[in-house]
């Protein structure tokens, strides 16, 4: 089945469309930026930019939670927005996946946009030097789509990795800090 039969799919905005020249006259928005979203789809807040729309933005262009976003350039990073990340501004870089919930779970669909093989579709599809694919081609993108009970059971096992993931890359974080530390008081022993 193709992700258009079961999710709204289009893209972010045209940041210039909406962009007002005088801030004390505009509504203010945070921006969801490439940078901000790193390989794994974490949104870092310290990476969003200001957005200053000359009018209210249509609700088509602002995260809403369950909202699944993805890059249109590589690595082609889709994540699902959680509710503390609903409200930001999305621009055209971007394309918005708005899921019938009752066909598939978010979640279920970001994570199967991130295997390799669509990434490989993805990659074949794309146009010009930034590797840059279009909604379009997002769109169409034959999704596998398992009962609802096994899609659970796929995200259930996606969060417990990233879970345990962040806690091997805390502990060598940790690890590396004491090894420094220990390394620097022998030296300083001399």
């Amino acid at each position: 089945m193709k992700l258009k039969e079961i999710a709204i799919v289009k893209t972010g905005l045209i940041l210039s469309r909406k962009m007002s020249a005088n801030y004390e006259k505009s509504c203010k928005y945070h921006q969801l930026t490439l940078k901000a979203v790193d390989n794994s789809g974490l949104i870092d807040i310290n990476n969003l930019n200001c957005y200053y729309a000359r009018e209210e933005l249509s609700s088509n262009y602002i995260t809403q939670k369950d909202d699944v976003i993805m890059k249109l350039v590589e690595p082609y990073t889709a994540f699902c927005i959680q509710e503390k990340n609903a409200g930001l501004v999305i621009p055209s870089h971007f394309v918005i996946i708005r899921i019938d919930k009752n066909k598939a779970i978010p979640e279920y669909i970001a994570w199967y946009l991130n295997r390799e093989n669509i990434k490989k579709y993805f990659r074949m599809s794309c146009a010009g030097t930034l590797m840059q694919i279009k909604p379009t081609i997002v769109a169409n993108a034959d999704i596998k789509l398992p009962d609802i009970k096994k899609q659970m059971e796929v995200v259930r096992i996606c969060k417990s990795s990233e879970k345990e993931l962040m806690l091997y890359e805390k502990l060598i974080n940790e690890k590396k800090a004491y090894y420094t530390m220990m390394l620097n008081k022998i030296n300083e022993m001399r």
